[in-house]
């Protein structure tokens, strides 16, 4: 007869079945604090304190399946599958809940992930082992409040949610968001799962039903980023395609040296800024370093607007920047370029500009339409501006994918502000290094080499002590090696443009306006086919772990119209996205 280490007691193998150290009904509450208390054998001391549950068994000291809350791994097996997998359940003694998704294994893997904000387990648990009987698949279940907890069975095979301390009172305490959604990967043959994840519930405090919560942005956002390995990122217009060797190693090296220990000089590490003069040939502009392009036109709204005044721009367009415009007490006018051509003409231009405009924002190619201006529509746009002595702000973060962009400062250089980023191209969104250009012409400081135009802006730059400096290492290996990167993103891109082409002409009712784009992105117009980018964007995400952009982000007017998808992405993400799109379409149309 083999004796059992359990609890701190030995526990002969016929006496678990007639005396489980858990019994089927057992409760655990703070009414229970008074019982005797549980210990672990030495070895597991760390564990304060151990619980039962069905579903899954540990490899080892017994057959009665059990969870402990402690740091140290250990071994896991699902019922139905030989493959084991480590697992680290959570270390701290702070409420969480322990999920166990009620579905049927898929692919033959027994999916067991450490849960984003805590770090404890979530299994799939094969159906015959879920007691409730009603459970779909991927059902998710909400917290138990503590009104309701519910018994558990150490053998029966009945899984409930269960607290994992005596001390446990969801009830006093505020909710806690779930980042963790199920996860479902597409089958082997292309279907979609037969029941899809219910939102996420939480228990409200005066009622016992659980209550929906609606998935927005931003927690589609928040859950990319707990599963950002296996999520395909085509929402943010970043660059996930490889990162060059040599842009790799100049961040290593960067690193080793410490460079980070000491503020980088406010003009940049040598040779930086004149390497982003040479890649836009204004050899002659004074430029200031800045956290991503963005900052540089926040600086640039600063510094040329006042209350009042307006700024022509368009609707769709990256509102962020509007809201940029908003803070200097400035209004951003947008004219509405969802219809034919889908870019600002000087026509339209004319037709918006009053005697408040004071400033133009060109972004060119266009974010979110991909649309990119002809040499002739730029001059036209600089000829209104001229005309009405208005500032233009050339955002040119997408220029690298086209390779016919023009700068506006070949025609209107006296009052072009250009705007640089490195997020797009070379695939540094993360480093947050841009550049902001103004013409150098007009006095000087005595004892600096700045025109007016840099001095003003110099005035609203809040970044005193440099930028990333690791961020500037990689930006200079970039634009040394851009000659040997650049071809394979524009190739990758072409190449991503047809896959996504072909998966929206499988689907009635969805259309690309713009076609091919001259940016990274495309936008995916659903209007006639009737579904909401909102629900498209949340069910790709949890569905099959592809994230875009629902159009709310980028218009007010359009926002409800279209989904906008990136693809500096690899062949397999956007062939995940092809096979995802049409299955989501389907079941959103209906």
């Amino acid at each position: 007869m083999r004796v059992r280490y359990v609890f701190g007691e030995s526990w002969p193998d016929e006496d678990l079945s007639r005396h489980p150290p858990v019994r089927p009904g057992h409760r655990i509450g703070s009414r229970y604090r008074g019982r005797r208390p549980r210990k672990l054998p030495p070895d597991q001391a760390s564990a304060p304190g151990a619980l039962y549950h069905g579903g899954a068994r540990p490899t080892e000291h017994s057959d009665a399946p059990r969870l402990f809350r402690s740091g140290f791994r250990r071994t896991w097996k699902c019922d139905n599958h030989d493959r084991t997998r480590d697992v680290l359940s959570c270390s701290e003694r702070i409420p969480f809940q322990h999920r166990i998704q009620g579905a049927e294994c898929r692919r033959d893997v027994c999916i067991q992930r450490k849960l984003h904000d805590h770090g404890c387990v979530e299994h799939n648990v094969p159906r015959h082992l879920d007691g409730r009987g009603g459970s779909g698949p991927c059902e998710r279940w909400g917290h138990v409040p503590r009104h309701r907890r519910r018994q558990a069975s150490a053998f029966g095979g009945t899984i409930h949610p269960l607290p994992l301390h005596d001390q446990h009172d969801l009830g006093r305490r505020s909710k806690l968001v779930d980042l963790t959604s199920p996860i479902v990967p597409i089958p082997a043959n292309g279907s979609p799962s037969r029941t899809h994840p219910k939102p996420y519930e939480y228990p409200s405090r005066r009622s016992r039903r659980p209550r929906p919560t609606a998935v927005t942005s931003r927690d589609n956002f928040e859950f990319a980023h707990a599963h950002r390995r296996e999520v395909a990122w085509m929402s943010q217009n970043t660059n996930t395609l490889p990162v060059h060797p040599a842009i790799l190693e100049a961040i290593r090296q960067s690193a080793d040296e410490q460079e980070f220990n000491l503020y980088p000089r406010k003009d940049g590490i040598a040779g930086l800024a004149d390497a982003i003069r040479q890649d836009l040939r204004l050899e002659g502009h004074d430029l200031l370093l800045t956290n991503g392009g963005i900052e540089g036109e926040y600086i640039a709204t600063r510094a040329m607007l006042g209350p009042g005044n307006q700024v022509l721009s368009t609707d769709p367009s990256f509102l962020p920047i509007h809201d940029q415009v908003a803070m200097a007490g400035a209004r951003a006018v947008e004219v509405d370029i969802y219809r034919k051509p889908y870019l600002l003409t000087p026509e339209y231009a004319n037709e918006a500009i009053t005697p408040q405009t004071r400033m133009l924002l060109l972004i060119d190619p266009n974010n979110p339409l991909g649309s990119g201006y002809s040499r002739d529509q730029v001059r036209g746009l600089t000829e209104v501006a001229r005309d009405h002595d208005l500032w233009i702000v050339d955002d040119v973060t997408y220029r690298d994918f086209n390779p016919d962009h023009v700068l506006a400062t070949a025609f209107y250089p006296e009052k072009t502000l250009v705007s640089y980023s490195f997020s797009k191209g070379p695939g540094l969104a993360g480093m947050r290094i841009g550049a902001i250009l103004a013409p150098s012409e007009g006095p000087r400081y005595d004892h600096g080499p700045y025109g007016i135009v840099m001095q003003s802006l110099r005035k609203m730059d809040t970044n005193v002590l440099g930028v990333n400096v690791l961020a500037q290492r990689a930006a200079l290996a970039a634009l040394r090696t851009k000659k040997e990167w650049l071809p394979e993103v524009r190739r990758a891109c072409a190449r991503n443009q047809e896959i996504i082409r072909a998966a929206v002409k499988k689907v009635d009712g969805s259309s690309l306006p713009v076609y091919p784009s001259k940016a990274n992105m495309f936008v995916i117009d659903l209007s006639e086919a009737g579904v909401d980018p909102e629900r498209a964007e949340e069910r790709l995400l949890l569905d099959h772990l592809v994230h875009t952009r629902a159009g709310s982000y980028l218009s007010k007017k359009h926002g409800a119209e279209f989904l906008r998808v990136s693809f500096t992405v690899s062949e397999a993400d956007c062939q995940r996205f092809a096979q995802a799109f049409p299955i989501v379409m389907e079941s959103l149309a209906k």
